[in-house]
């Protein structure tokens, strides 16, 4: 089964509300949901799901579809999604130059509104969005994922006078959501902060027997299309740096909470905080994992905390990683670490500190305070 080329304000080629799909050994390919005399629609290239609806998608392809919201699919409404055996590769993601709405969410999957979407066994490559190159979650939703690979995703950086850009290169976390991401792998992924994941607005993500490697967090992370449909006065037009931004791995902020067990994070790169960053009142609890061979510019090889965070990490491996301060972590502004029961070897710094504390942050260190 074919859908091919076709246009809808929603659902350019299934449209689903207060209803039930089932689609089984699909191809969706060039489909785009856009309207540019009715924003802010434009959701769903493929699929929309709505209104108290259910949707199930088994051993199918998505490949160059578009949409303002979803690239292949929106679920909003209190509705659930299931995808099983499924790939997604070089969908996008329209920026418009609207001043009143933020367009360009989702390079795969936008969801939100109290819904659910599980995701099993499915491989996500070349995609890319304003915020979240994969997946954009919002508005108490939830997101199951297992056994899938998350490669080459991007979240592209837009010079826009008025809305955000360049978060989550594969999930844009937001809005009290929760994440379980499991037996899964998010590498080579690339965006200005939270290269793997961005996490804030009280949100929780919640990773096991997962892998985080060789991704970057950047200015450089390509271009998106992006559409002039509103005053031309106002201008919106890709960033063409090459300089990093935070977060390679995972950018935690604004009290939102993770939870890593048996993760390993692994060889990434940032200005600050190339395995995880840190700021605004944010928690993370991490055991059994790995920290090792990250590279940070700057300050946190491993973990950079800022503004009464609190990071706590045990029975993991913090080796290898380089930062020029604080190559195992940089903790600042009245934040707390923890390290209890961890290996910490090979780490280097320029200024010789491989744990830097500042302006009245705190560490407890196997038993011993600091």
């Amino acid at each position: 089964m074919t859908f091919s080329g076709n246009n809808a304000n929603r659902g350019a080629a299934i449209f689903v509300d207060d209803s039930r799909m089932t689609v089984f050994n699909a191809d969706f390919g060039n489909n785009v949901a856009f309207d540019d005399y009715n924003l802010p629609v434009g959701k769903g290239g493929a699929i929309y799901v709505g209104h108290n609806s259910k949707g199930f998608l088994n051993n199918s392809t998505f490949h160059n579809n578009e949409a303002l919201y979803g690239a292949c699919v929106c679920v909003e409404g209190n509705s659930l999604f299931n995808v099983s055996d499924v790939k997604f590769t070089n969908n996008s993601a329209t920026v418009t130059n609207d001043p009143f709405h933020q367009t360009g969410l989702g390079g795969v999957m936008y969801v939100s509104g109290n819904s659910k979407v599980v995701m099993n066994n499915t491989y996500s490559s070349n995609n890319k969005a304003r915020h979240g190159g994969v997946v954009y979650i919002s508005a108490n939703s939830i997101l199951n994922i297992t056994k899938s690979q998350f490669r080459n995703n991007a979240a592209v950086a837009i010079d826009d006078p008025r809305h955000s850009s360049g978060n989550g290169g594969v999930i844009y976390i937001c809005g009290e959501s929760k994440v379980n991401l499991f037996n899964s792998s998010v590498s080579q992924n690339k965006a200005v902060h939270g290269a793997g994941i961005y996490n804030r607005e009280k949100s929780i993500l919640n990773a096991r027997n997962t892998e985080f490697s060789d991704n970057a967090a950047t200015f450089d992370t390509g271009d998106l299309k992006i559409v002039s449909c509103c005053p031309r006065e106002y201008k919106v037009k890709n960033i063409e740096r090459k300089d990093l931004g935070d977060g390679g791995a995972i950018y935690i902020s604004d009290e939102s909470y993770t939870l890593l067990n048996n993760v390993s994070v692994y060889n990434n790169h940032a200005s600050s905080g190339a395995g995880v960053y840190m700021s605004n009142k944010a928690t993370m609890r991490a055991t059994k994992s790995e920290f090792e061979c990250n590279w940070a510019d700057k300050d946190g090889g491993a973990v950079y905390a800022n503004d009464r965070c609190m990071c706590f990490v045990d029975n993991s491996s913090i080796s290898f990683n380089k930062a020029a301060s604080g190559p195992e972590a940089y903790i600042d502004n009245s934040s707390f670490l923890k390290i209890d029961n961890c290996m910490r070897e090979g780490n280097g710094s320029i200024d010789g500190n491989n744990l830097n504390l500042s302006n009245g942050s705190k560490c407890y260190l196997d038993g011993k305070y600091f």
